[in-house]
């Protein structure tokens, strides 16, 4: 099982950093996989585990500054906190949890999830 102690942290912010301290035996829950990665619950977090082997390459550092960017410029991404590699090799990184993708938008403009 994935766990946070597993984990060489290239960049953490503060937030994480203190619930890491806190938390380093944290259970992760499994919240979806997908084409490039695996996603878990962690805490208040969603951690992004990249898939061993994909098509493409993921530059983990440059979509963690990217994240933060777009953030500070209040568009509506999740809040990246901390990237980093697994014993593994597989790259991580961690933003804020922002709730279950997207499925659908009724006539109201709310969203159904």
């Amino acid at each position: 099982m994935l766990s946070p102690k597993e984990i060489a942290w290239m960049e953490l912010e503060s937030i994480l950093d203190e619930w890491l301290l806190k938390h380093l035996d944290a259970t992760l829950v499994p919240l979806a996989t997908g084409s490039e990665s695996e996603v878990f619950l962690m805490g208040p977090f969603a951690l992004k585990f990249w898939q061993q082997e994909i098509p493409f390459d993921i530059d983990v550092k440059a979509q963690y500054l990217l994240l933060q960017r777009l953030h500070e410029h209040e568009l509506p991404v999740p809040q990246a906190v901390g990237w980093g590699i697994h014993c593994s090799g597989r790259h991580v990184m961690v933003t804020m949890y922002a709730g279950q993708p997207v499925n659908a938008v009724n006539d109201e403009d709310y969203i159904d999830s």
